[in-house]
């Protein structure tokens, strides 16, 4: 139960809006992150696949092929997440926040009172829902469409070794 505090100038209405929209952003933020995560499991083992395949007498089109392949999955996790953050010195400041950062930042915005959301929060939120929703479109068609016709493609020339889930 939430509770509201007695110093608190905001509403419980405005604590439940409040509290619904955090909700959101955190269930889309899990979201992002499971893209990442998922992105991160195929990328790698393209990577694997393309060293396999340079050190073997497949052909240099197998090679470039995977090769195009885990590129286009790295333009869609780096719209996701900032993949150039180090943790040190002025990263934070040098490269531009993604996805994941611009959803964490919202959410430690919208619950720092006890007040109802801005209407520049649910404005935001629903700019950032919009990039979600687009940017998961494009990565399941490249994984049911492009990948998909890769491994049929290897798996045609006897190379099986990609696993999506």
């Amino acid at each position: 139960k939430v509770m509201k505090d007695p110093n608190s100038e905001g509403t419980l209405e405005d604590i439940d809006l409040q509290n619904e929209l955090v909700t959101k952003i955190y269930a889309d933020l899990n979201t992002t992150i499971s893209h990442i995560n998922s992105i991160e499991v195929i990328r790698r083992q393209l990577l694997d696949l393309k060293a396999m395949l340079k050190n073997s007498s497949s052909k240099k089109e197998f090679v470039q092929m995977v090769d195009k392949l885990e590129n286009q999955f790295l333009e869609i996790e780096k719209q996701l997440i900032q993949l150039k953050i180090t943790g040190t010195g002025q990263d934070g400041v040098r490269y531009q926040k993604m996805l994941v950062e611009k959803l964490r930042y919202l959410a430690a915005n919208v619950q720092i009172s006890d007040f109802k959301p801005a209407d520049s929060y649910v404005e935001v939120y629903e700019i950032l829902k919009g990039r979600l929703n687009s940017i998961a479109q494009k990565f399941e068609k490249l994984k049911t469409d492009d990948l998909s016709n890769t491994l049929d493609v290897l798996r045609n020339n006897k190379i099986e070794m990609i696993v999506t889930d």
